[in-house]
């Protein structure tokens, strides 16, 4: 039995409408929240105007050349030592365990390089103290409420590593003010010591927050994965592929002109 072309023009549409539908059905959709976060400028420091005088005393506080507050937060978002952290907060967990597939706290390493692949994304304003961070999941309020957590989990983190290194500096400073016969050493450590107070003093005018959020996530409408401009190529593609299977003596005679 021969086919007609009208017949084979059916099918061919068909199997697009047919694959555009199986794939909205069978991948799973997911919804992103995203949210800016900035440095609360009076906290915010720069290498190049402090712990200059020594770099022992820069590296106990983590300072380095290449380094100021926003890039160590940076860094804490990307460390394991923070996502150890989201995975001991009870309700971020369940958001874990109900977007990743087996998912077991023993396991961090593997849902660790998965979390940062498939759920949580950031990225950080070469010019400003901006980080843009974005969070997916298959459940529209979880993509709000694992920004929220996120946001929290890391001023406290980043608060208790900052205090733990200014309580460390500063009994080191006093012990050098106490032990130096150097008076402009004296003075100038002096004035790095108030510094350190000063900050402690901001962080309860901050109610200890490093951060604070610009824009705050909303829970989206509409899924952001997948695209339907993706699912529309790849049923244009698989339209395509069986009418080249179908049309195949038209393709052939097409080529054999052009070539």
């Amino acid at each position: 039995m021969k086919l007609t072309n009208k017949f084979k023009i059916s099918v061919v549409f068909l199997s697009f409408l047919a694959s555009f539908v199986f794939q909205k059905i069978f991948i799973e959709e997911k919804y992103k929240s995203d949210a800016i976060f900035e440095i609360f400028e009076p906290l915010q420091e720069r290498n190049e105007n402090n712990f200059n005088f020594d770099s022992n005393i820069a590296s106990l506080v983590g300072q380095t050349d290449s380094s100021d507050t926003k890039y160590r937060i940076a860094a804490l978002i990307d460390s394991n030592r923070f996502f150890n952290r989201l995975l001991e907060n009870q309700e971020f967990s369940d958001i874990l365990a109900n977007e990743i597939h087996n998912f077991k706290k023993n396991t961090f390493l593997e849902n660790y390089d998965y979390f940062h692949s498939n759920i949580f994304g950031f990225s950080v304003d070469a010019r400003r103290n901006f980080y843009y961070v974005n969070f997916l999941s298959k459940d529209k309020n979880n993509s709000q409420t694992g920004l929220l957590i996120i946001f929290n989990e890391l001023n406290s983190l980043y608060k208790e590593i900052d205090e733990g290194k200014r309580d460390e500096l500063e009994k080191f400073i006093d012990n050098e003010i106490f032990s130096s016969n150097q008076l402009f050493k004296q003075e100038l450590l002096s004035e790095i010591l108030l510094s350190i107070k000063s900050k402690q003093a901001l962080y309860k005018v901050y109610d200890g927050k490093i951060l604070r959020m610009l824009d705050e996530p909303l829970v989206p409408e509409k899924p952001s994965y997948p695209s339907n401009i993706f699912l529309f190529l790849v049923s244009i593609f698989i339209a395509i592929l069986l009418s080249c299977i179908l049309f195949y003596k038209k393709v052939l005679s097409s080529l054999k002109k052009i070539l």
